[in-house]
């Protein structure tokens, strides 16, 4: 749920749209440069990187965590391995930039607007395409499952 376009915006309402808890302790820098999570670029205007921090930029804010799917996390294998011989646990994944997996995206658990933590180096797949994720949770490698 995106935050409030006018009127009073709370620190408590900044940490619930980043997945946060309200009563958690906060710093808008940190806020504004990812240290709690990386802030949505797809979705609506981010605050400005301009200093000093203001909290009237968080304006219109959605941190918009969308669902990508429900997929199987590969503890085991490698990108072209194949899929079926490599089965771990489901995990369901969202995104904060993407709606579906591919490359560039940023993956988290997490429900809707609320992305709780990135899905650091880990594979992923569906049966037929691998998904794998960098050090910040981005998917920088796909590729086919081999049979």
């Amino acid at each position: 749920m995106a935050l409030p376009s006018s009127g009073t915006i709370k620190f408590s309402d900044i940490n619930v749209e980043l997945g946060r808890g309200g009563g958690d302790q906060m710093s808008l820098a940190t806020a504004f440069n990812g240290g709690y999570i990386a802030l949505n670029s797809g979705c609506s205007t981010a605050p400005s990187a301009t200093d000093p921090d203001a909290i009237s930029e968080w304006y219109s804010y959605d941190q918009c965590c969308q669902l990508s799917g429900t997929y199987t996390q590969d503890t085991t294998g490698a990108l072209g391995d194949d899929c079926a011989s490599y089965a771990g646990g489901t995990v369901t994944l969202y995104s904060n930039n993407c709606g579906s997996i591919g490359n560039g995206c940023n993956l988290y658990n997490g429900g809707t607007g609320a992305c709780t933590g990135a899905r650091n180096v880990y594979c992923f797949h569906d049966g037929g395409t691998y998904y794998c994720t960098n050090g910040s949770g981005t998917v920088t490698s796909t590729g086919g499952c081999s049979t």
